[in-house]
Order: structure tokens, then C-alpha cells, then sequence
């Protein structure tokens, strides 16, 4: 029996096998995983995702609560409860026409006492002074909740060198007054429009927040306005504040309505955001932030 003689084993052989087995491991590999692919992620059930919508909400929840809390702790109102800031406000458009007002003159509304006085006031910068005659308008809350108010005018002539008197240009106190001036000199002036909107108690100080100039209103009457025990609001809007005055006959309304029950620190007025008769669920988010 002749003996049998394996072949040789050279390197080259030993290199080909070594690539077919690379070869075949590789299609292996390729195989399994597109097995993989064609099955379906079991998608978990849903009421754990219905879950996690509902946990979202009552964090945005806590959050609004946690920061009307503190806010309120800020103005003096420890306790301050939250159904109070989502129950429902009234909104009045108290005149809307041409009522001529001149010293001594009384218009009332159902909220509202204007009236006009004159009087001398000192304006001009230290060492400039000098007293000229103005003619005021007086306003007096005639109710006994907070009101936010907005009051246009239309003086008589050009009144560039008016007095600016501190006053808080968005809100009044319960029976509380503010006097502004309208315009140098003793002449009239005419009221156009004049808007209310009631106010929580906290609301009343959020409102207060508010800036002049992100309503339109000269830059100078800034460091005139009072803001009262909260702090200005840092950032608001202004783009789509001043769309929203000028495109909408309601857009005064519902930017303070949202304003008054949201700190402006945290939550922005958003377009869509309209006032309501009736309560409110706290806090009104955008569809963004929803």
C-alpha cells in the first residue's frame, strides 16, 4: 500500500483559505442582520406613553405654581392662592369717540373718573429749570378691585416739552388715582379710547412689570413708570407686541389678560393667545412649548 502524501501548506494557500473564510463570515454577518431589520421594535404599551404626557403637564403645572409662589412671597402676599390669578376678569371698553376735556372737566365711566386740571409744573434739566403751566389729567378708580386701563389722548398742540410724572402707566389700585400731564399750556384735550380690564391682586403687580416702550410708548417714560414691588420684566416680546397692538382691535386686551396671570420672566405672550370670559386653566402655553 503506497503511503498518501498530504499536499503542502504554503503561504499562499494558507491565504486563500483564510480569505473564503473571511468571505463566507462576512455574508453570514450580512444575513443575520438583515433578519434583524425586518422585525419590528416592540413599541411598549400605551398607557406609558399616555403617562409621560400626563407627568409633563404636572411639571408644567408645578412650575407655574412654584413660581406664582415665590412671586407672590416678592409682593407681600404669602399664601396668595392660585384660583385667584386663573378666575375670570371683565373687560370694559369704557368710551370710544371724541370728548373734549378742559380744566375743571369731568368725564366718568363705569370704572373710571378723569378729570383736567391745570397747574404749573417744573421741567427742564438741574440749573435749567424753569415752571410752565400744564394742563393734567386726573384718573380715579371708581371700583374696589385692581384695574389694568389704558387711556388714549390727543392733545392740542405739540407738547415735546412736557412734564413726565411718575405714575404706574398700566394699573391702578382699588380707589386709587394717578395724575399725568397731556401738554404744556392751559388748552383742552381730547380723550379717543378709553379700555379696563380687572385684576387679581398679584395680577395687579404683574401687570406692573410691564415696559411703556413695549407698547409703543416713548423710551423716556421708562424710568417713569412705577413698577411697584416686583422687579421690571426682563425681556418681553416687542416685535410681536407691537404686531399685535397695531394689527389686532383687541391685541391690548389679551396681551395684558396673559400678562397678568403669568410671570414675564418665565412666559412669553404668544399670537393665538386670546382673552376669554370665564376661568382659565394655568398656565396658557404656546404650541411650541405645549
Amino acid at each position: 500500500m503506497k503511503p498518501v502524501l498530504l499536499p503542502l501548506m504554503t503561504p499562499l494557500r494558507l491565504g486563500i483559505g483564510l480569505a473564503v473564510l473571511s468571505i463566507a463570515l462576512m455574508i453570514w454577518l450580512t444575513a443575520a442582520a438583515l433578519r434583524s431589520a425586518n422585525q419590528l421594535p416592540d413599541p411598549g404599551p400605551a398607557p406609558e406613553r399616555q403617562l409621560t404626557g400626563s407627568l409633563a403637564a404636572k411639571h408644567a403645572a408645578a412650575d407655574f405654581r412654584d413660581a406664582v409662589t415665590e412671586r407672590a412671597r416678592q409682593a407681600g402676599m404669602p399664601g396668595f392662592p392660585l384660583e385667584e390669578l386663573a378666575a375670570a376678569t371683565h373687560f370694559r371698553r369704557e368710551f370710544s369717540g371724541r370728548q373734549l376735556l378742559k380744566g375743571g372737566k369731568k368725564l366718568t365711566t363705569h370704572s373710571l373718573q378723569l378729570s383736567a386740571h391745570r397747574r404749573k409744573i417744573w421741567v427742564g434739566l438741574e440749573g435749567q429749570r424753569v415752571r410752565l403751566m400744564h394742563i393734567l389729567l386726573i384718573v380715579k378708580n371708581r371700583t374696589n378691585r385692581p384695574l389694568a386701563y389704558r387711556i388714549i389722548t390727543r392733545a392740542s398742540r405739540s407738547c415735546d416739552k412736557r412734564a413726565i410724572l411718575r405714575h404706574n402707566m398700566f394699573a391702578l389700585g382699588p380707589r386709587e388715582q394717578l395724575v399725568r400731564a397731556e401738554c404744556t399750556g392751559s388748552g383742552p384735550f381730547v380723550v379717543q379710547r378709553i379700555e379696563t380690564l380687572s385684576l387679581s391682586r398679584l395680577g395687579y403687580h404683574f401687570v406692573s412689570r410691564l415696559s411703556p416702550d413695549a407698547f409703543g410708548l416713548s423710551s423716556a417714560l421708562n424710568d417713569a413708570h412705577i413698577t411697584g414691588k416686583l422687579p421690571p420684566c426682563r425681556l418681553l416680546p416687542q416685535r410681536l407686541l407691537a404686531r399685535t397692538l397695531a394689527q389686532d382691535a383687541n391685541g391690548w386686551r389679551d396681551i395684558i389678560d396673559f400678562y397678568a396671570r403669568h410671570d414675564c420672566d418665565r412666559y412669553n405672550f404668544y399670537a393665538g393667545y386670546h382673552w376669554r370670559a370665564g376661568r382659565r386653566e394655568l398656565p396658557a402655553l404656546g404650541p411650541t412649548t405645549r
